[in-house]
């Protein structure tokens, strides 16, 4: 998906935000805006908001000193989601449906999002409780467990912290469902704003359910082009690929892969435009329909 007009003052704010969580120096916060403003010149139109973001928070961890912004954010959020996992997982397994009820949770958490600006409404709406009691939902539910029998390897592409763990309980799941399932877990090769890096799936115990690997990449999506070999050879061979969360989408949404399922809740206005959706919706979508 390709940047959009609208993407350019959440850039903006992005930067604010990381600014003030990095220094309580007012004129770093306008260094900060000021060097982020004149990357957005520089950039091209086609370009996609991940790999835009790449090169905005580079400058953010330069301009502030500070190359894990988001470090205690993440913590948090992983222990606060750690600490229900007995519950959560209990509660999926209670579920007839199972399956549907754990890759339901897992595009729900996905609300735990600092990049989008949604941390306080997760807080006060009651995050993915909110989501899976409230929001609408467009589920191809029977598509993807289609495609979770007739594949032998399975490629997850994970996104935010916190939510890193709803993921774990989804794909604890889906070994149980089919055994013989080889899972790959992706997460980012290097900071950026709250999404999940290796130490965050070590936090949370991601290592028991499955193999994980970095992509290589510092953008907070899936931007092939700049992963590692290694990852491009697992993406390449992978028979199935869930793709989690708005920053995945918006890096591999234009490739129109049959391969790939999202798991996401359309938490701004031009992703669910581009889904053709509204607002809010939980979305587990295949990306040819």
């Amino acid at each position: 998906m390709r940047v959009f007009l609208e993407c350019y003052p959440c850039f903006l704010r992005q930067a604010l935000d990381c600014a003030k969580i990095s220094s309580a120096d007012p004129k770093i916060h306008k260094k900060a805006l000021d060097a982020v403003m004149k990357k957005l010149l520089s950039f091209d139109y086609d370009s996609t908001p991940p790999r835009i973001a790449r090169g905005v928070y580079d400058d953010l961890k330069r301009i502030t000193g500070n190359p894990d912004p988001y470090c205690k954010v993440r913590k948090e959020d992983n222990l606060k989601m750690l600490s229900l996992y007995e519950k959560l997982k209990e509660r999926v397994d209670r579920d007839e449906e199972s399956l549907r009820a754990a890759l339901r949770l897992a595009a729900a958490g996905n609300i735990i999002d600092s990049g989008a600006g949604k941390r306080e409404e997760y807080r006060l709406n009651g995050g993915f409780e909110y989501i899976l009691r409230e929001a609408p939902a467009e589920e191809e539910i029977g598509e993807i467990m289609d495609r979770l029998k007739n594949s032998s390897s399975l490629l997850y592409l994970g996104d935010n912290s916190g939510e890193i763990l709803l993921d774990r309980i989804l794909i604890e799941k889906i070994r149980e469902e089919y055994p013989s399932l080889e899972v790959i877990y992706a997460v980012r090769g290097a900071p950026v704003i709250n999404d999940a890096i290796l130490e965050d799936a070590a936090a949370v115990g991601m290592y028991k359910a499955c193999s994980v690997i970095d992509n290589g990449d510092s953008s907070p999506g899936t931007d092939i082009e700049h992963c590692s070999e290694e990852f491009r050879e697992v993406y390449e061979k992978a028979g199935m690929i869930i793709s989690k969360g708005q920053g995945n989408y918006e890096t591999l949404s234009g490739s129109m892969d049959p391969r790939i399922f999202y798991l996401l809740v359309a938490k701004c206005p031009v992703i669910a435009r581009d889904l053709n959706t509204s607002q809010g919706t939980l979305i587990a979508r295949r990306a040819i329909n």
